[in-house]
């Protein structure tokens, strides 16, 4: 395997075609520099739970909540025939509804009962009540101390959906190959 530089034109790289070339060079990744340099738009610290007593003071804010779900329904709504899943989930400091659209298959995955982590923008709705919508979450097991992988800080990339393949590529090149490449000076600044 011939050796990777900093200046390894991507198409050169391991695992990358001429399609996924393109997409890169479209996002000025074109050498492995480029993809070494390339950093998260923003990271979501997901290590600190909020209590739901809390909310008010986080409005259009994401946060973590964790609790034990109370309820869980799907409907549809009478005036835009959008389908709705809600739960209320309670953490002993009190309880709020999370809700998701569009997507009734998860009526299937989260039931009452259940000990779930979520993590969303906190938001007033129409109605004047705190809820949570669209949230992360995860169904977790044992004492509120223990965390899931969702319970975690996570990286924002801040591409557009058609660079997702771009993204995801250059997470697994800068795991996979920095090992190979010899010649990155250790305080080099990116260039403007």
């Amino acid at each position: 395997m011939p050796s990777i530089t900093p200046d390894t034109p991507t198409r050169f790289l391991p695992s990358v075609g001429p399609g996924r070339a393109k997409v890169l060079d479209e996002h000025d990744l074109r050498t492995a520099g480029d993809l070494l340099w390339f950093f998260p738009k923003r990271y979501e610290d997901r290590r600190h739970p909020t209590r739901i007593a809390d909310l008010g003071r986080h409005v259009d804010t994401p946060v973590l909540l964790r609790g034990k779900v109370i309820s869980a329904h799907a409907r549809v709504s009478p005036l835009k025939r959008m389908r709705i899943f809600e739960i209320a989930i309670e953490d002993g400091s009190g309880a709020v509804k999370v809700v998701w659209f569009n997507q009734q298959y998860l009526a299937d995955q989260i039931k009452r009962g259940n000990r779930i982590a979520v993590y969303g923008m906190v938001r007033l709705s129409p109605y004047g009540h705190l809820q949570i919508e669209s949230a992360d979450w995860e169904v977790f097991e044992g004492d509120g101390e223990e965390e899931g992988s969702i319970v975690r800080s996570i990286r924002r990339w801040g591409r557009s959906r058609r660079a997702r393949c771009a993204t995801s590529s250059a997470r697994r090149w800068k795991r996979c190959r920095r090992s190979t490449i010899r010649s990155i000076p250790r305080c080099a600044k990116r260039s403007a």
